[in-house]
């Protein structure tokens, strides 16, 4: 006990911080001491005993994993929760909002099924769109929105009614 009362005096430990002082350097010395004896005498190998490679193990489970993750995503997305720009990306420019069915708006981004059936909506009550700017017009389509799907849209020329001849 002197070490420890010398320990004591001269830092100022309590008495607690002592007892985990000692309690870490005892565990740190088993430590070393394990340590030490395992390199020094090492477990003895059986020579009969075959070395394992386990490459063989690691491509089955690659393999099985890859089957387990497609059929998972076929299984949890049906048909009208699949996520349709990952199967048919959408090109920039090509989506004419005056002749897009459902489907096609479906795979901008940020428009779900709501939004699409609200366009189409707008569409019937009020005529084809004028401009890219207008889809504004519809409930829930705001600036950021507008912007995130500009790149993808387009409106094309109105076409001309011909004039009907008797």
């Amino acid at each position: 006990m002197n070490f420890l009362s010398f320990l004591q005096e001269k830092f100022g430990f309590t008495r607690n911080e002592l007892k985990v002082i000692l309690v870490l350097g005892t565990t740190l010395a088993v430590g070393l001491g394990v340590r030490w004896y395992g390199k020094t005498f090492p477990p003895p190998q059986r020579e009969d005993a075959p070395e394992f490679d386990y490459t063989r193990q690691d491509s089955l489970f690659l393999a099985r994993s890859r089957t387990l993750d497609s059929t998972r995503e076929d299984l949890s997305l049906d048909d009208s929760r699949r996520d349709r720009r990952k199967t048919d990306p959408l090109l920039p420019g090509l989506l004419d909002i005056n002749r897009a069915s459902k489907e096609d708006l479906l795979r901008l981004p940020g428009i779900g099924e709501k939004y699409a059936e609200r366009i189409l909506r707008y569409r019937e009550e009020h005529g084809p769109f004028g401009a890219v700017e207008q889809l504004t017009a519809v409930r829930g389509i705001g600036p950021k929105t507008l912007e995130r799907i500009r790149p993808f849209i387009t409106v094309a020329e109105r076409p001309e009614v011909p004039a009907q001849v008797p």
